[in-house]
Order: structure tokens, then sequence, then C-alpha cells
């Protein structure tokens, strides 16, 4: 991508693991590692390793601040780096910014107290009923951690996933750059399968919305004699590495459905399945990643006009094919997580 990556070789990247088998903290440690970078991998409960020059965080998938906090008590010493990708979703956009702020400010500044000096305060928050509040409003407390940290000056880089989200908070005084999802190879493999699977959906419900539409859909293609596998640990269990590879080399269509309206989740199942040429069928999404283009790397037709859609796209092979392909190509040699890497590791002397 041309981009300077501004980090002698020789530094050592300690990046986050959100638990004890975490896919994603290996596939961006292979990446750093092609790179030339000695990598080593910590929880996210446990202290950063003592040699490291850059702190490399992504998600959160669980309380950020204890991870951040260690590195910046070592900054004036060290001179640490610190970066974090965001990949979470924050809270409804439809809400007022200054109504998610100060909600975001009050349940980040509750989570610190998790790591109060004073044992009684720890003992107080961790109990009940306080303690339900550390299972609750997590996207809001990412919100309010990413503003005590800028505001702390930890951070050196804050990027996103999300254009709309980078956009929204560098507009509103936290400034992040945009990144976007990208690819590991070994997420996608021609393996010579025969397609016969109509319609793959995989992956967690999440929400009644979600829930409602994909019992919709599965009942009406059934109604049609079209086949819908769906790995949801309900219907059948979750598919993950190797095995969600072959279902993707088997499926014509992989369908995507949203939690939220406003939800960037697309990402994550559009680039396995087009990196295994299955064809993407999505209802309507925000422009999260401009890459992306309807009728192009995917389909895209509102939730009543979905099961009409899937139908069209199977009797119209030819077409299916040609739109699998295009999104392969984004996938495979424009938006791959080698290049998504670059950009994080270069924006952080740009």
């Amino acid at each position: 991508m041309g981009i300077n990556l501004g980090l002698p070789p020789q530094f050592k990247v300690a990046i986050v693991k959100w638990a004890e088998q975490d896919s994603l903290t290996e596939t961006l440690g292979d990446e750093l590692m092609r790179m030339g970078y000695e990598v080593d991998c910590f929880l996210s409960t446990d202290p950063i390793p003592e040699a490291a020059d850059l702190v490399f965080c992504f998600g959160p998938y669980d309380r950020w601040t204890q991870v951040v906090s260690q590195a910046a008590q070592r900054k004036p010493r060290t001179g640490i780096k610190i970066l974090h990708w965001n990949t979470e979703n924050p809270p409804d956009l439809r809400l007022p910014w200054k109504f998610l702020t100060a909600l975001g400010d009050m349940r980040a500044a509750f989570d610190r107290y998790n790591d109060s000096k004073n044992s009684q305060t720890r003992r107080l928050v961790t109990s009940f009923p306080l303690s339900i509040l550390n299972q609750k409003m997590h996207k809001y407390r990412y919100l309010g951690e990413y503003r005590h940290a800028q505001a702390s000056g930890w951070l050196d880089l804050l990027a996103s996933s999300s254009k709309i989200y980078a956009d929204l908070f560098t507009q509103h005084g936290l400034p992040t750059r945009y990144v976007p999802w990208g690819t590991s190879p070994k997420w996608f493999a021609p393996l010579g399968l025969q397609r016969d699977i109509d319609v793959l959906w995989f992956g967690k419900r999440r929400t009644t919305r979600r829930n409602r539409q994909l019992r919709r859909i599965h009942d009406k293609l059934s109604l049609k004699n079209i086949s819908m596998y769906v790995a949801d640990n309900i219907e059948h269990s979750f598919i993950y590495r190797e095995e969600r590879m072959r279902f993707l080399n088997r499926a014509k269509i992989t369908l995507n459905l949203l939690p939220t309206w406003y939800d960037n989740a697309f990402p994550y199942r559009f680039h396995v399945a087009a990196g295994n040429r299955s064809m993407v069928i999505s209802e309507p999404i925000l422009s999260h990643c401009p890459e992306y283009h309807p009728g192009v790397h995917y389909i895209s037709a509102p939730p009543e006009k979905l099961v009409d859609t899937i139908r069209y796209y199977l009797d119209h092979q030819d077409e299916r094919e040609q739109i699998a392909e295009n999104a392969y190509r984004l996938v495979t040699e424009q938006m791959t997580m080698e290049n998504s890497v670059r950009l994080l590791v270069g924006l952080l002397q740009a």
C-alpha cells in the first residue's frame, strides 16, 4: 500500500488476547511476524510483557482500561506505544451524542473502581447488586473508556473498522482513523467441493430482531424446497476455521442478517464468505465500509424481498458466480488483513 511503517523492524509488539484461544490475536500476530516484528501475546487480565515496545489492542471484548492503563504507566519510562483498533459497535446511533457520552463516561468511571487500590471498594463493585452493572452497558463503557484514554494522553492511535464510527468520533473530539477489516489467508481455500447447500447462515442469533428474521426466511425457503443450513448452535453447531471453510465452499449463497439496524457485523461474515466464493446476500447495511458496493460485491435486498432475491440468484448461476468472483478479488487482493495491519502500524507515525 506504499505506507511507511514508521517502526523499526526490531520493535516488539504485544497483542492482547481476550480469551485463552483467540483466533483473531493469532491472525494479527501472523501478519505482524510476516512484516518482521517480534510478537508476544498476553491475556487482557495478565501483565503486559515487559519488553513490549507497542501494545496492539482490538475489539474490545472485555474490560479495556485495565490493559491500556498498564501500558500508560510505562510510557514515561519506556516510551511504549498504544494502538487500538475498534472493531466493536458503539451504542445506538440515533441517540444524541451528549447523552451517549454522559452514560459512557459514567459507565467507564464505574468500571475503573474494579482496579481501585482500596480492597473494600473492589469488593463493593464486584458484589451484588453493583456486580450487575459490571455485566451491563458494555457499548457505553467502550465509548467512555476511549474518551478517558484520549483525555489522559494514553493513546498513540485510535482506529475503527467503521468509517461511520471513525468520522463520528473525530467530529466530536475523539480523533479516530478509518482502517477497514481485512481477510486472512487462513480463512479461505479453493477446496473444489460441490456447492450442494443453497443458503448458509452462521453465527449467534443475538437479538430478537435477527432471530425473528432468520426463522421467517428459513420457513419460507423450506416451502420453496430451497435448502438452508443454519449453524447457530441451536439448529446446528457453530462452525469455525477449517469446518467453516468447508461449509462456505459448499454454499452457493451466504445470508447476512443484522442484529441491529446500525450494526457493523457485515465485514466479519462477508470476508470469509467472499474468500471462499460464496455469494453474500444481505439486508441493507449502512456504509461503514465504502469499499463494499451492492450489486458488485454482494446483493442487497429489503427484508421482505430476501427470499425472492435468494431464489433469483439460485436460478441465475452466471450472475451469482460473477458477483462472487468480484467479491473474491476484493477481499483477497485489496482488503486483506496484511494491508489493514500495515495501515494501522504505519499510521502510528503518519
